[in-house]
């Protein structure tokens, strides 16, 4: 008898595979660099509707900076919203939140955004490699989560995912890891799956990694 976790996660496999699932080309064009200027901007643009600061201060208009699109978490952030005095703090994917929780003050938000408007940082992915990654997940991963036990409870569309709209932040795209109905209880657990449902293959800079185990 098929048990229903392993059901659930064959009917999201099925879903995705539905939605135009192929098999992916060894290696998929990388973005052009129109496409991460276009990224780059809209990731500045989401910043700053984050901020809370529109209709409160004249937004300001950064053109000198460097820009580092693809290539997540440089120095060059961190030491830039430093120097305005914000020395604890993390991002949520497009705002700055201080150690405490708080958003800060209008005049720390607007410090961050500066920043960030100079140094962005983000992974730009091009259509062909965000097609590369959804049938991976579609074809191979979700389905093996699935026969382990630890199937996704959801799945964004085909469209969802190659516009965008599901991904978790300037640098993340949505992960099936992010969905699952259970989850391994010890590290050993985590790596025994890991091992046989390997997260990403070669293939798509800035996504594609290598897991490293100890032995």
């Amino acid at each position: 008898m098929i048990s229903r976790a392993v059901l659930a996660g064959v009917l999201v496999a099925s879903a995705l595979a539905l939605a135009g699932c192929t098999s992916p080309s060894p290696a998929p064009a990388e973005p052009t660099p129109a496409e991460i200027a276009a990224a780059t901007r809209a990731a500045i643009d989401r910043h700053w509707e984050a901020s809370g600061l529109e209709g409160v201060v004249t937004r300001p208009d950064v053109t000198d900076g460097q820009l580092i699109a693809d290539q997540p978490f440089g120095a060059e952030l961190g030491e830039c919203v430093a120097a305005a005095g914000i020395t604890s703090w993390y991002s949520d994917g497009t705002r700055m939140i201080l150690s405490d929780g708080s958003r800060g003050s209008d005049e720390q938000q607007l410090a961050y955004y500066s920043c960030y408007a100079r140094y962005p940082e983000l992974t730009v992915f091009s259509r062909a490699q965000r097609e590369f990654v959804y049938d991976y997940y579609a074809r191979s991963y979700i389905p093996c989560l699935g026969l382990h036990g630890y199937p996704p409870q959801s799945a964004p569309s085909r469209e969802d995912f190659l516009s965008g709209e599901a991904d978790l932040g300037d640098s993340w795209l949505w992960s099936p890891d992010t969905a699952l109905s259970a989850f391994p209880e010890t590290t050993q657990e985590w790596e025994r799956l890991y091992r046989d449902c390997p997260p990403t293959i070669p293939g798509v800079e800035g996504w594609s990694y290598e897991m490293v185990f100890e032995s």
